[in-house]
């Protein structure tokens, strides 16, 4: 789990990636609706781009 990522907005990441193709750095998170500056910090440590 990442911190400030519950299942609803999981879903958002996901369908997001589907529509738009693969997520290149982890910035392109704040593509997604309900993942702002302050969420992405919240998780920034725990999580990578491969």
């Amino acid at each position: 789990m990442l911190k400030g990522i519950g299942p609803a907005l999981a879903l958002g990441i996901v369908e997001h990636r589907e529509a738009s193709g693969p997520y290149l750095r982890l910035e392109d998170l704040l593509l997604v609706s309900g993942i702002g500056p302050t969420t992405l910090e919240g998780f920034r440590n725990q999580a990578t781009v491969r």
